[in-house]
């Protein structure tokens, strides 16, 4: 009881060191270790985050806009409603993490894994998803409007409900190797080669 509450102490001293830090200017973070910690709503709008750790952290409502965030762990974390809007996450690893309404608008996930990850409504338009890993992903209500998906892995993804009507670089094996994938949304032409009949 006494070491889970020392642990308590630090994440939270963590936090506010990392939120001074930030507030004081700085945004330089790179290949730092933050596992754990508890940053909701937090504001790091522009940070280099680049090779840092941030698995397992509540990272709930922050706001990670145009942060640089490649190659970071976030294994684990708690990114529910997290803006990540035109982030640079270019091989960044969030696997096993709740994304769920999170906002990846225009955000760079070339080569990202999100394997195991819950991204249920999450907003992925006009992202690049050039190699990345959904395998095992929920990506219910999920939104790919205009994302390049070019030779992203869908294996045992659930597209139940998805939109992919305007997914770029979409082929069907891909599509078929998630499940539910009959029950997303597609474009006319894309159905025809699924081999699905037109909406009612």
């Amino acid at each position: 009881m006494f070491s889970t509450s020392i642990k308590t102490d630090e994440l939270a001293n963590a936090a506010k060191k990392l939120l001074a830090r930030y507030a004081s200017g700085e945004r330089n973070f790179s290949e730092e270790n933050f596992q754990g910690v508890r940053l909701r709503s937090a504001d790091l709008r522009g940070t280099n985050l680049s090779s840092v750790n941030l698995s397992f952290a509540n990272l709930r409502g922050c706001n990670f806009r145009v942060a640089n965030m490649t190659k970071a762990n976030m294994n684990g974390s708690y990114l529910i409603d997290a803006n990540m809007s035109n982030a640079d996450l270019r091989g960044i690893s969030i696997t096993d993490a709740n994304l769920s309404n999170a906002d990846m608008w225009e955000a760079d996930l070339a080569g990202a894994n999100l394997s195991g990850s819950n991204l249920f409504r999450a907003n992925l338009g006009m992202a690049d998803f050039t190699n990345a890993n959904f395998s095992n992903t929920v990506l219910t209500d999920a939104s790919f409007n205009k994302a390049n998906v070019k030779n992203a892995i869908f294996t045992n993804a659930d597209l139940m409900d998805a939109n992919l009507s305007d997914a770029l670089n979409l082929t069907p094996e891909q599509v078929k190797a998630a499940r539910n994938w009959e029950f997303a949304a597609y474009s006319k032409d894309f159905r025809k080669k699924l081999g699905l009949p037109d909406p009612v």
